[in-house]
C-alpha cells in the first residue's frame, strides 16, 4: 500500500516436475548424518529456504538470544503423491478431463496426499519431548505450531540462536548460525520462526518515481474527488446485479478496529458489512484504545472488498503466516483469498499451501508491490509470484465524474512486475508472446491482471477517521479478489462450481478473440523506475506492468463463469457459519439451527426441496419447510451418544426444484454436551449482527432448555466496541429475549497529504 504523504488446458504436471526437480528433490527432510556426540542429526534442508540470512555471514554477532525469550514455530511436514497431486491439480483444470472442477475437500486432500497419524503424531512427540509446547494441531496434518524458550529450541534443532544489529534497519535481529537439525528422523519439511530478519510486513515500500505521475487525476464521489464505494462498481462492473452474496473473501492481515468497516459502509452506501476474525498465534482484535491497535493497511483491505462486493462476507485471519493459510485451507470457506504481505525466507510450506488450496477450487490473490520494475532478474523463489499465486499489479483509472462509467485507464507507476528468473514459465504462460514487453519465454512473468491502485482512493482508518489519497497493490489485490466474488456467485446460481485459481482461465481469456472485450487492455504507462529505468512499459496484450489489465465487468464474469441461460437459483446460509473455521458447532444431546436462503434468480418460480448429506454420526437434519421457495429453518440434532468432532464434518445442503440441482456446503462439529445434567443453550435468530454508528441492530436470543433444565436465564452481553451498549428485553426469561445494540455517532474528520 502507498500513501503519498506516508511513506490453453493448464499442464501443471510439467509445470511442478520443472520447479520442484530443482528443488524438492531436497524439500523432504533431507538426511545428512553427521555425528554429534554419539549421535546421528538429520539436518532440515530443503533447498531454497536459508535459516540463516545471507547478510548475518558478514556481521558479527552481538550476543546470543536471551535465554527468557520464548518463540512461536511452525513445523511443516511433507505431503504425500507429489506426482499423484501434480496429475491431479492438471486434470482439476484441463476443461477436456472428467475430473475438471471437481475440487477436493479438505479432508479428500488429507487423505490422499497429507502426512499420516503416525508420521503426525512422531513430530509431536518429537516436539514436547524436546521441552516444545504444542499451541495447535491443524487436521490436515500439514502442520505444527509449537512454542519454546530459547535453550529448548535450540537443543531440539541443534542450533545457537544470535542476535545482530540490522544492517539497514534501526533494531536488532535474531537468526540461527546454522541449519537446524533434528536428533531423531522424523519427517520433517521445514522450520519457520528461528529467524526475525524479515518479519511479515504489509507490503509497502516509497514509492518510485514515476508513481506520483499519476497523482490527482481521480474524478470519484469521495472527499477531494478520491474514490469510494460505487465508483469502482460504476468503472469495472457496470450494469452488474452480482454483489457477492454466498460467497466469502478472506484476509491474511494484520489488527484492524471492529468499527472501521460499519464507518466506511455507511459513507459508501453500503449495507453493514459482515466482517469476522480467525485469531491464531495470540492474536487479538485491536484495541480502540490504544494506537497500536489499527493498521491502515487491514482498513484498506477490507474496505477494498466492501466496494466491490458488498454483501461478500469478510473473514480476517490474524497470526503466523503459515498458520492463517494452512488454516485458511483447513476451513475451505473462502474460495477467494487476498493478502498484501509478504515475508521472507520463504518455505516449502507455502508452495504446499497453495496447492491445497489449488485443490480445493481456491484462488489466491497478491500484490505484486508497490515498488514499480523488478526488472528481468528477480530471484525471489516464492511470493507474490509463485505458479499457484494470481499476482495482481495496478492500474489508474479515470471515470466520466463522481460516480461515473469506465473513461480511461493506464498503468500506475508503483505496479511492481517483472521476471522471476527463480521460477521456470509455467505453462500457462506459454504461448503468450513476449516480444514487444521485454518479458521471458524461460521464466515466470509478473503480475498475472491489474486493477486500481493509484494513490486516489478513500479509506476509514485509525479512530473511525476518513483519510485519503490511499493506494497501492495492497488496494488491488483484494478488490480484484472481491472481483473474483462475483465470478463466483455467477458460477453457483448457474449450479457450477467454483471457477478456482484464475490463472489458467484469465490466460486462455487473453490468448482468445474476446479478450478486449472482457478485458481493460492497459496500452499506456510503464513502471520504470531508478533502479530499472528502462524497465517496462505497458504494450498492447500482456504486459510485465499490468498483465492483461482490468476487467471489464459482466463479459468476463460470463467468461469466467460461464452464461446464464434461464432460470436458476443458490443456496446460503448466514454468513457468520460459512465464515466461522467450525461452521455450526451442535452439543452432544442438544439441536441447533439455521435459516437456509434460497437466491433467485433469471425468474425462477419453482419450490426447492431440500435435504442434507454426510452428516457426522449421530447426527440428524431437519428443514422446516422441506419445500420451501424462499427460506426453511434448518434443525440438526445431535445424540447424546454422537462422538465428539475431532474436526468439522463437511455437510452438504442439497435443492432440488424447477429441473435444476443445487448444492451448499458448510462445516459442522460435534462438541461435548453435559448429559444427565440440567443444563441450557443459546441460539440467535441472526447469524451475525451489524450496527452502523448511530443506530441499533437488534436480535432474538432463543434459550435451549437441555436435559430437564427449567428456570429463568439473566442475560448480559461482554467483550463490546468501545462505545457500544447491549440492552436485552427482558434482561431475564425463561424461553427468549431481545438483543439490541447501540452504538455512538461516527467522528468523520477528512485528511489529505
Amino acid at each position: 500500500m502507498v500513501h503519498p504523504a506516508n511513506p490453453a488446458p493448464l499442464q501443471l504436471l510439467k509445470m511442478r516436475l520443472r520447479i520442484l526437480a530443482a528443488i524438492v528433490g531436497t524439500l523432504l527432510l533431507s538426511l545428512f548424518a553427521t555425528p554429534v556426540q554419539g549421535q546421528v542429526r538429520h539436518e532440515v534442508n530443503h533447498g531454497f529456504q536459508s535459516y540463516v540470512p545471507s547478510v548475518a555471514a558478514h556481521l558479527t554477532p552481538m550476543r546470543p538470544l536471551e535465554v527468557t525469550n520464548r518463540l512461536r514455530l511452525s513445523i511443516g511436514l511433507p505431503l504425500h503423491n507429489q506426482p499423484q497431486l501434480d496429475a491431479t491439480l492438471q486434470a482439476l483444470m484441463d476443461p477436456a478431463s472428467p475430473q475438471y472442477h471437481h475440487w477436493l475437500t479438505p479432508q479428500q486432500f488429507t487423505a490422499a496426499f497429507g502426512p499420516t497419524e503416525q508420521e503426525y503424531d512422531s513430530v509431536v512427540k518429537y516436539m514436547e519431548a524436546h521441552g516444545l509446547k504444542v499451541e495447535r494441531k491443524f487436521s490436515n496434518r500439514a502442520l505444527v505450531s509449537v512454542s519454546g524458550a530459547v535453550p529448548d529450541v535450540e537443543k531440539a534443532f541443534g542450533v545457537t540462536l544470535r542476535v545482530y544489529q540490522h544492517p539497514t534497519k534501526n533494531r536488532t535481529f535474531y537468526a540461527p548460525d546454522t541449519v537446524p537439525s533434528l536428533d531423531a528422523d522424523v519427517p520433517v519439511l521445514g522450520i519457520s520462526g528461528l529467524d526475525n530478519y524479515e518479519p511479515p510486513q504489509h507490503r509497502h515500500s516509497a514509492q518510485s518515481s514515476k508513481a506520483t505521475t499519476y497523482k490527482n487525476n481521480a474524478t470519484g464521489s469521495g472527499p477531494g474527488g478520491n474514490y469510494l464505494g460505487n465508483d469502482y462498481r460504476n468503472a469495472y462492473v457496470p450494469g452488474v446485479s452480482l454483489d457477492g452474496s454466498g460467497q466469502t473473501v478472506a484476509l491474511y492481515d494484520g489488527q484492524y478496529y471492529a468499527t472501521n468497516p460499519f464507518v466506511y459502509a455507511q459513507l459508501a452506501g453500503r449495507p453493514p458489512p459482515n466482517v469476522s476474525n480467525v485469531y491464531l498465534d495470540g492474536a487479538a482484535q485491536g484495541d480502540p484504545n490504544s494506537p497500536a491497535g489499527d493498521s491502515i493497511e487491514s482498513d484498506l483491505d477490507i474496505d477494498a472488498i466492501i466496494a466491490m462486493a458488498p454483501r461478500a462476507a469478510i473473514l480476517v485471519y490474524e497470526g503466523g503466516n503459515e498458520d492463517c493459510l494452512n488454516q485458511m485451507a483447513i476451513d475451505n470457506v473462502a474460495k477467494q483469498i487476498s493478502t498484501s504481505i509478504s515475508w521472507t525466507p520463504p518455505s516449502p510450506m507455502q508452495n504446499q499451501e497453495m496447492e491445497e488450496f489449488a485443490a480445493q477450487g481456491q484462488s489466491f490473490f497478491m500484490a505484486s508491490g508497490d515498488e514499480g520494475s523488478n526488472g528481468d532478474n528477480n530471484q525471489n523463489p516464492w511470493a507474490p509470484f509463485g505458479p499457484l499465486v494470481t499476482d495482481v499489479g495496478g492500474t489508474s483509472f479515470t471515470t466520466s465524474g463522481a460516480g461515473g462509467p469506465w473513461l480511461s485507464e493506464t498503468t500506475w507507476g508503483g505496479s511492481a512486475g517483472g521476471v522471476a528468473s527463480s521460477m521456470p514459465i509455467p505453462d500457462y504462460q506459454q504461448g503468450v508472446s513476449m516480444a514487444h514487453n521485454q518479458g521471458s519465454m524461460v521464466y515466470r512473468n509478473f503480475p498475472d491482471v491489474a486493477i486500481e491502485a493509484n494513490t486516489e482512493n478513500t479509506v476509514v482508518g485509525g479512530d473511525g477517521s476518513v483519510y485519503t489519497g490511499w493506494g497501492g497493490t495492497s488496494f488491488a489485490s483484494p478488490m480484484y479478489a472481491a472481483f473474483m466474488s462475483l465470478v463466483n456467485q455467477q458460477a453457483g446460481l448457474l449450479g457450477n462450481p467454483p471457477v478456482g485459481f484464475l490463472n489458467p482461465l484469465i490466460y486462455a481469456v487473453g490468448k482468445s478473440p474476446s479478450y478486449t472485450n472482457d478485458c481493460h487492455d492497459i496500452t499506456t504507462g510503464g513502471n520504470e523506475n531508478g533502479s530499472f529505468p528502462t524497465m517496462f512499459t505497458a504494450v498492447s496484450g500482456y504486459d510485465l506492468c499490468t498483465g492483461w489489465g482490468s476487467p471489464r465487468g459482466q463479459a468476463l464474469i460470463n467468461a469466467l463463469a460461464g452464461t446464464n441461460t434461464g432460470p436458476n437459483f443458490s443456496l446460503t446460509v448466514p454468513g457468520a457459519f460459512l465464515t466461522s473455521p467450525n461452521g455450526l458447532t451442535v452439543s452432544q444431546g442438544s439441536s441447533v439451527t439455521t435459516t437456509v436462503t434460497i437466491i433467485s434468480g433469471s425468474g425462477f418460480a419453482s419450490s426447492v426441496n431440500l435435504s442434507a448429506l454426510d452428516l457426522p454420526s449421530g447426527v440428524t437434519a431437519a428443514f422446516s419447510p422441506a419445500n420451501a421457495t424462499s427460506t426453511s429453518t434448518l434443525t440438526f440434532t445431535a445424540g447424546s451418544t454422537a462422538p465428539i468432532s475431532t474436526s468439522p464434518a463437511t455437510v452438504t445442503i442439497i435443492g432440488t426444484g424447477g429441473g435444476l440441482v443445487r448444492t451448499l456446503t458448510l462445516n459442522l462439529s460435534v462438541v461435548a454436551g453435559t448429559s444427565g445434567t440440567a443444563n441450557f443453550g443459546l441460539a440467535a435468530s441472526l447469524g451475525t449482527l451489524a450496527v452502523t454508528p448511530g443506530g441499533s441492530s437488534s436480535s432474538a436470543i432463543a434459550i435451549n432448555p437441555l436435559n430437564g433444565f427449567t428456570g429463568s436465564v439473566n442475560l448480559s452481553a461482554s467483550g463490546l466496541p468501545s462505545g457500544v451498549t447491549a440492552t436485552f428485553t427482558p434482561a431475564s426469561s425463561t424461553a427468549s429475549s431481545v438483543l439490541t445494540f447501540n452504538a455512538p455517532p461516527a467522528r468523520f474528520l477528512a485528511r489529505t497529504p
